[in-house]
């Protein structure tokens, strides 16, 4: 289903071998043969590295996801609000830099206090301001790069971003024969990576503050947050050039891209 592990190109590929780290950062606080609900589960990588640790995990998603192209994984397709689960069915919802994106997402929290078990975990990835701060810092120079690349060597990596592929349009198929300024059309000015604000206030709304916030208005009580102790940004500037141990060794002096929130639903 979908292209393998070696035909993804290779931003790609670097953001799936994140992501799967990002679930063995979590995966502690997963009761064993847990019923794990995926919100956003996107192409699978998270659903099946969850499954390879021995979840049964359930993995939903709205239509029209462009990694669909490269899903390794049935994923069930849902509004993106009404959940398709009886109530109180899973031990633990999960979501990876996925709430940041949904507009309507106070009601989708509380469609996930309702299918979740009163003694259940909520555990959701979000980007931090440092993610923010550093991807719009970096753009320019990833920019001059890929032009570069291109003009001198022809190279045909299309202009997509780890932590943005989606919002580019990218595919993980053959690069598009459109020459490389319509490729560059997007890239000259930061655009906002989710549903709130835009490149600046984004700090704001990626901030610890502002979720912590949110959750505890929409019923929930926050149990711990922590970084996910990954530095990667949302350009390609150093790509496979740094390797998740030097992601981690950088995280601690340039910041976490994500924050993990533990939650747990407020019954009182």
């Amino acid at each position: 289903m979908g292209l393998t592990e070696h035909q993804l190109p290779q931003p790609w590929a670097l953001l799936r071998l994140i992501r799967e780290r990002e679930v063995e950062a979590v995966a502690e606080f997963i009761p064993p043969s847990a019923r794990v609900l995926e919100i956003g589960a996107g192409a699978g990588w998270q659903t099946r590295y969850l499954a390879k640790l021995g979840f049964r995990v359930i993995p939903i998603d709205v239509a029209g996801n462009p990694y669909a192209l490269a899903r390794e994984c049935p994923i069930v397709l849902y509004d993106g609000t009404n959940i398709p689960l009886a109530d109180g069915s899973v031990d633990v919802v999960f979501s990876s830099n996925v709430l940041e994106h949904v507009p309507h997402v106070k009601a989708l929290l509380q469609e996930l206090r309702r299918v979740l078990k009163s003694d259940g975990r909520a555990i959701h990835l979000l980007p931090t301001p440092s993610w923010r701060f550093w991807t719009t810092l970096v753009l320019y120079p990833a920019v001059a790069k890929k032009v570069w690349n291109r003009l001198l060597h022809h190279d045909s990596e299309p202009f997509v971003k780890e932590g943005d592929l989606v919002e580019r349009g990218a595919s993980p198929r053959s690069p598009r024969p459109d020459p490389w300024w319509r490729h560059l059309r997007g890239n000259l000015w930061p655009i906002r990576h989710g549903e709130r604000g835009n490149p600046l206030t984004e700090v704001y709304y990626f901030s610890r503050h502002y979720w912590v916030r949110l959750f505890e208005a929409t019923g929930w009580n926050v149990e711990w947050v922590r970084p996910n102790g990954l530095f990667y940004t949302g350009e390609f500037l150093m790509g496979a050039h740094l390797n998740i141990s030097a992601r981690r060794h950088l995280s601690r002096f340039l910041g976490s891209a994500c924050l993990i929130y533990a939650l747990r639903p407020d019954r009182t």
